[in-house]
């Protein structure tokens, strides 16, 4: 009489794919993510910058002198505040305040608020994204 069930040789091949099957997707899988967290920064940098510029038309061609007005929980420019989030650098919700746009790589939210490039918004990171450009040109 023969019993039922799988032998030892069946049982090695199916935990080989199911390897070779996970070994490929799991890089997919992070690749994914990894997109996704730099498609909501790009979207929130676009976010900061329409939030900018309705207070630039507010304040008669002003721009503030800090991102106070934009941060705040309950203003009128943003529903919410928006975090920073870059791949190379986890900082989130922290802006530097620069005087010019220049090349640091701190990995935050960079607002130049002085100067001829007064109320630029970017990201000061000299790291690239997936597609290869640097996040500081965005």
């Amino acid at each position: 009489m023969r019993r039922a069930g799988f032998t030892l040789i069946e049982l090695m091949v199916v935990v080989a794919i199911v390897g070779t099957l996970a070994a490929i997707a799991i890089p997919r899988f992070a690749s994914t993510i990894r997109q996704a967290n730099e498609g909501s920064t790009k979207g929130n940098l676009g976010v900061m910058r329409s939030a900018l510029s309705v207070y630039y038309a507010d304040h008669d061609g002003l721009y503030p002198s800090d991102l106070t007005p934009l941060l705040t929980p309950g203003n009128k420019y943003l529903s919410q505040p928006l975090a920073a989030y870059t791949i190379v650098h986890d900082k989130s919700r922290v802006v530097d305040y620069v005087e010019d746009a220049g090349s640091e790589d701190s990995g935050r939210w960079a607002y130049v608020n002085s100067g001829s490039n007064w109320g630029k918004i970017y990201i000061a990171c000299t790291h690239t994204d997936t597609k290869g450009n640097l996040w500081s040109q965005y």
